[in-house]
């Protein structure tokens, strides 16, 4: 350190210079994490935190702590860009604070909630089922039926419907509720489902509980649209080639050539029923010639948000019964680390030596 001009000015910029850069990377990943779903998502939120905590802060702080020791020490003209810097920074993350909500008043909008509202949300979220008695009370209290849960975000006729419940749905459209009415925005009808501007017809399908066929047909006979809507991707996830025929009758899109038929994570029929692990559903979709119209070989070549396709599913989740059948229709997988795992795998899991041996024969890696 020199006694006259304090810590070296030309190491603090070169701080400044790399603070910069790294909040830049910083915010990008931010931006782009906070507006991204899925596993997507979540490896942006992982990379945000852990550049965020172990280079962002630790150099942010020693910036700081230096700028502050020079200001006393040394000479402050030739930190203005340090000064500049900081300023910026504050600026900043007040104003990407105020972005996301952090000076908003949560409680308030708790509070905005009527009595009757407050009843309407236990009736709703009981579980598998609604509580009709308190869903009639809530509405003769004069709740909007084309309102929803969480200021709007799920409204309780989609949510009704993802329980395939059909007295609760059959109530709010006595009363008005507009069955093509979507969520603004993505929604989760069931665990590792999501769907953007989900319909109480895109949910249904999905339901396991309840009566999924009457709960359409109450829908559909009060003017809901099935075309476009994501019942098929429900019967993949089930597996149920009853509800799919079904589906099919309803909107005859083709799953190979109807691109609207992926989630909000970008899976499509086949990931869902490889997660769902639904070995004779699969059997019969890619090889039975009944349902050879519908092109399911060309979504074995589509892959997820993740660039994950539906044999890369199979390998991670060892449904390796699955993976044999995806290879034998002609499946690529895309990433080769899930292959290598799976030649590594020494379990005694049945199917597992099968695969080894195609995979190491026949199995073209992209």
């Amino acid at each position: 350190m020199n006694k006259k001009k304090g810590i070296n000015t030309k190491f603090i910029n070169w701080l400044t210079f790399c603070a910069l850069i790294v909040s830049l990377i910083c915010l990008v990943v931010f931006e782009k994490g906070a507006n991204t779903s899925g596993d997507t998502g979540i490896a942006l939120w992982a990379i945000f935190l852990f550049s965020f905590t172990l280079v962002s802060a630790p150099l942010h702080f020693l910036l700081f702590t230096l700028t502050f020791i020079q200001s006393f020490i040394g000479s402050k003209t030739s930190l203005r860009w340090a000064y500049l810097y900081i300023l910026i920074s504050v600026v900043g993350h007040i104003f990407m604070a105020a972005k996301y909500g952090a000076f908003e008043d949560k409680s308030r909008q708790v509070m905005t909630l009527t009595s009757s509202e407050q009843l309407m949300h236990s009736a709703l979220n009981t579980g598998t089922e609604s509580d009709i008695s308190k869903i009639q009370q809530a509405l003769d209290a004069g709740v909007d039926p084309n309102s929803g849960l969480f200021q709007g975000s799920i409204p309780y006729l989609v949510k009704v419907a993802s329980y395939a419940d059909v007295p609760a749905i059959q109530m709010f459209l006595a009363v008005g509720a507009n069955p093509n009415i979507t969520t603004p925005g993505e929604h989760t009808p069931s665990r590792q489902v999501s769907i953007l501007d989900a319909s109480p017809l895109d949910v249904v399908m999905f339901a396991y509980h309840g009566d999924i066929i009457k709960s359409i047909e109450v829908l559909l006979d009060a003017g809901a649209d099935p075309h476009n809507s994501f019942m098929k991707l429900g019967a993949c996830r089930k597996g149920d080639m009853a509800l799919f025929a079904y589906a099919n009758s309803l909107d005859p899109n083709k799953l190979g050539d109807a691109t609207h038929l992926e989630d909000a994570n970008g899976k499509n029929c086949l990931h869902h029923a490889v997660e769902a692990n639904q070995v004779a559903f699969l059997q019969q979709l890619l090889f039975n010639d009944q349902y050879a119209d519908e092109n399911a070989q060309l979504l074995l070549a589509r892959g997820n948000k993740t660039r994950k396709l539906p044999l890369d599913l199979a390998l991670i989740l060892e449904h390796y019964e699955i993976a044999i059948m995806l290879i034998k229709a002609g499946a690529k997988a895309n990433l080769q680390w899930y292959v290598n795992k799976t030649l590594e795998n020494t379990a005694n899991h049945p199917h597992l030596t099968e695969l080894k041996t195609i995979l190491r024969k026949e199995l073209p890696i992209e």
